[in-house]
């Protein structure tokens, strides 16, 4: 079949049950598609190909692209797959999730894993509005839970509230940026992201790595804290430049308070000296550093420092 002008197509979900009387809906959305260019099916490959300002919509999202393979099913007319390429653009309800929108190069939706995964080169880009960006070269869409997977190295931009005192760069400077080396993983139900290697998180004058973070956020979708763990190091310019390096740091956006732990003690860097205690409290709200546990003092060597 072949049409060479604009049209639309409808695709409903099937009946499934033992009997029509016990029928039930699929799951699955009615989808309906438009085209601008053209539409081909090739009844052998049981494949529908549309080109040129392909639109996709279903229940909760919609899909625009340049071209677009639809795969059948080989016992009835049901989707199986669905393939977008060029210009891919995903406008979707967040239903609890972390973004509304997303751009790339290519997507693919897997009907019956209920799964969309969506790649970018250099990266796919997801936004929620004007307030956080993710940039991420792959990232997969769990459909059943609304969780989400991006896979390499990427980053996670949130814009900061500005407050009424401040102009733009003073509150540009407290946005919060998060990177990563492998990968991220955000979870819907507990409202939670988690970064894996490498992870470096900036907000303000604050700076913190680790090898895993783990983000936490609040009804609307605003990160409230931050859970470092491994090999965690955290510089405060607000407090004079003093260091901590220790292995669990919680950072309380909230409260503007970071509590560090180590094993056996977390080690704070203070001056031309450095202290290790069981904990160390950064209260950048009243702007003090205190900390607990047995401290005792080490004064540094100015050259060995230096090096």
């Amino acid at each position: 079949i072949d049409v060479p002008s604009a049209g639309t197509l409808q695709v409903e979900p099937k009946k499934k049950g033992k009997a029509a009387g016990n029928a039930e809906e699929s799951d699955v959305d009615v989808i309906n598609i438009a085209w601008e260019g053209s539409m081909a099916y090739v009844s052998d490959a049981r494949e529908a190909t549309f080109e040129k300002d392909v639109a996709v919509r279903r229940e909760n999202s919609i899909l625009s692209c340049n071209h677009l393979k639809v795969k059948l099913s080989d016992h009835d007319d049901s989707i199986m797959s669905l393939k977008g390429l060029e210009n891919v653009h995903i406008i979707k309800q967040k239903e609890g999730g972390l973004v509304s929108e997303a751009v790339g190069d290519q997507v693919v939706w897997n009907v019956k894993n209920k799964i969309s995964i969506l790649r970018g080169y250099p990266f796919v880009i997801l936004k929620d509005g004007e307030n956080r960006q993710i940039f991420s070269p792959k990232v997969v869409f769990y459909e059943d839970g609304h969780n989400m997977l991006c896979e390499g190295e990427g980053s996670l931009y949130e814009k900061a509230d500005k407050l009424h005192s401040q102009d733009e760069a003073e509150a540009e400077n407290e946005d919060l940026k998060v990177k990563w080396l492998k990968k991220m993983f955000y979870n819907a139900a507990l409202r939670k992201a988690s970064f894996y290697e490498g992870v470096e998180a900036t907000k303000g004058g604050e700076r913190l790595d680790s090898d895993q973070m783990d983000a936490y956020f609040d009804g609307n979708q605003k990160m409230t804290k931050l859970i470092a763990a491994g090999n965690v190091y955290f510089l405060s310019k607000n407090l004079e430049g003093n260091e901590g390096l220790g292995s669990f740091l919680t950072w309380d956006f909230i409260q503007n308070t970071a509590l560090l732990t180590g094993k056996p003690k977390a080690e704070l860097r203070k001056g031309g000296s450095r202290t290790f205690s069981e904990e160390v409290y950064f209260n950048m709200a009243k702007n003090q550093i205190t900390w607990e546990g047995s401290p005792h003092w080490q004064v540094i060597d100015k050259q060995q420092s230096d090096k």
